[in-house]
């Protein structure tokens, strides 16, 4: 799976679990997204290690700081899986 395809991916699940709106890229923020607060964060990263079958570590949690910086630690989580 490519970054860009977890890029869509990611997208798509940003979409549905906050409900937004807005355009998602690589270079979108927590802050872009309406109701990403940091406890909303928390069950997002956990929605993503479902649809993706990994589990975050603490990159994923608390440094990612685009969608793009997250999807990039998907995949290599992902590749090491």
């Amino acid at each position: 799976m490519t970054s860009e395809q977890v890029v869509a991916q990611v997208a798509r699940a940003i979409g549905d679990h906050f409900a937004a709106h807005v355009p998602i890229t690589r270079d979108t923020t927590p802050f872009d997204v309406p109701g990403w607060d940091s406890l909303a964060h928390f069950a997002f990263i956990i929605r993503l290690e479902r649809l993706f079958a990994i589990v975050a570590d603490d990159h994923m949690r608390y440094e990612c700081e685009t969608v793009g910086q997250l999807a990039d630690a998907i995949s290599a989580r992902i590749a090491r899986s």
